[in-house]
């Protein structure tokens, strides 16, 4: 007679932990804008499961373009899939005049929501 040991290995809930990146599905803005002056632009961030969170909304500019995205932090293993929408908020504040593009990042690898501004002096 034989004895079967089985060993469980236990995992934390922080071992679930991930940073993901958001889908922008919307934004709310305007189309021109006075130097000096910022504009906010409203936005609907989709999360994962009910365990989601918007972490940050970041830009990073290359020329006239800022890229923008929605970090999104998962915490804990037990999650539904609920996919729960947010809301969040970028805002522009441009040091010089001139065209811009600002990409919000709507799905990945690489699908963005792009809206034109135009900065006056």
């Amino acid at each position: 007679m034989g004895i079967i040991l089985l060993f469980s290995r236990c995992t934390k809930e922080s071992d679930c932990d991930n940073h993901l990146l958001g889908s922008i599905s919307e934004i709310e803005y305007k189309d021109s804008l006075k130097l000096g002056m910022s504009l906010t632009y409203q936005l609907k961030i989709k999360g994962f499961s009910n365990c989601s969170s918007v972490e940050s909304v970041i830009g990073k500019q290359t020329g006239n373009t800022i890229y923008i995205k929605a970090n999104i932090f998962n915490r804990g293993c037990k999650c539904d899939q609920s996919l729960p929408t947010f809301n969040g908020s970028y805002i522009f504040k441009p040091d010089t005049a001139g065209t811009y593009y600002l990409s919000f990042l709507n799905d990945l690898p690489a699908k963005y929501i792009t809206d034109m501004v135009v900065v006056f002096k």
